[in-house]
């Protein structure tokens, strides 16, 4: 390279490594300079090698941290399963509408999918405490009208976390009825609110309102479950045909288990359903249960 008449030179971007300088004039003795350029040390062999390493050990740990995140979601998702399992069984041996019982595990299932499980583990409480209080009110013919609505309430609050608080109530009770004397069938209120609920209400676009009132006349006891809801007529169009079997085979055993303390008791107990309209257009339902007590 001839530098002509300039008294410098320069190389630029040379790579790392060891390399002669010959510096030679006119006139003048060839001058060798020996040049040691340090390699960066991102260019490096060892370099290279550690970022390997370090890429390999974080592809690593990510896979086992995936890895390990999965297993932990199978478990839980087992033991969920593990639950909703002993809550078939629960329930079977409750004898509970298994439309209701079907659609329960289904919500649950909903929100283990959705990786929700603070809704699931709250879902499942209040499903496993309503499961408790049926098993064990059904080994009674009869139990004290304050543990029935104690179940009543539990089960309308599962209903409201199953629809996102859609739908409010209502329970308003005669302030001349002693809840703990008053001994009624369990869960003779249940079904007539489920069918409010399900068949009434949740068809109704909005302004959905449950209403059970109760009150006693001499030894006559007058349970009103009322919804604002669609009608009869117009949840039968919109029932799917195994929605209305389940709701009509849930009813009539309602009715068969009154007919059947009545013939034990000689007791009067029944239950009408009254259609509810304003200028011709259904408005809702209300149900009349009685009892003799």
């Amino acid at each position: 390279h001839d530098a002509g008449n300039r008294k410098y030179i320069s190389y630029t971007n040379l790579n790392g490594g060891a390399y002669t300088f010959r510096l030679k004039a006119t006139g003048s003795k060839e001058l060798v300079i020996p040049i040691f350029i340090q390699t960066p040390f991102w260019k490096t062999w060892w370099f290279y090698m550690l970022l390997f390493i370090t890429t390999t050990g974080l592809v690593l740990y990510f896979l086992f941290y995936r890895l390990q995140q999965i297993r932990k979601h199978e478990k839980l998702k087992t033991a969920y399963d593990r639950k909703i399992s002993q809550l078939e069984i629960k329930a079977l041996r409750a004898q509970m509408n298994p439309h209701f019982l079907f659609n329960s595990l289904n919500s649950i299932r909903y929100y283990i999918l959705k990786e929700d499980h603070q809704n699931a583990s709250e879902y499942i409480t209040k499903f496993s405490r309503l499961l408790r209080l049926i098993l064990t009110n059904s080994r009674h013919s009869k139990i004290s009208l304050e543990d029935e609505l104690h179940a009543l309430g539990i089960y309308i609050d599962f209903e409201l976390m199953r629809f996102d608080n859609k739908f409010e109530y209502k329970i308003s009770i005669a302030p001349n009825i002693d809840k703990e004397d008053i001994k009624i069938q369990p869960m003779t209120i249940q079904p007539f609110v489920e069918n409010a609920i399900w068949h009434g209400l949740m068809p109704k676009k909005d302004n959905r309102l449950l209403l059970v009132d109760i009150s006693i006349s001499g030894n006559i006891l007058k349970i009103i479950v009322e919804d604002n809801g669609v009608g009869r007529q117009e949840a039968k169009k919109l029932s799917k045909p195994d929605l209305e079997s389940t709701k009509s085979y849930g009813m009539q055993i309602t009715e068969d288990r009154m007919n059947m303390m009545k013939n034990i008791t000689g007791k009067m107990s029944g239950f009408k359903i009254v259609d509810l309209f304003e200028n011709k257009h259904p408005i809702g339902t209300r149900v009349i249960i009685t009892f003799e007590v």
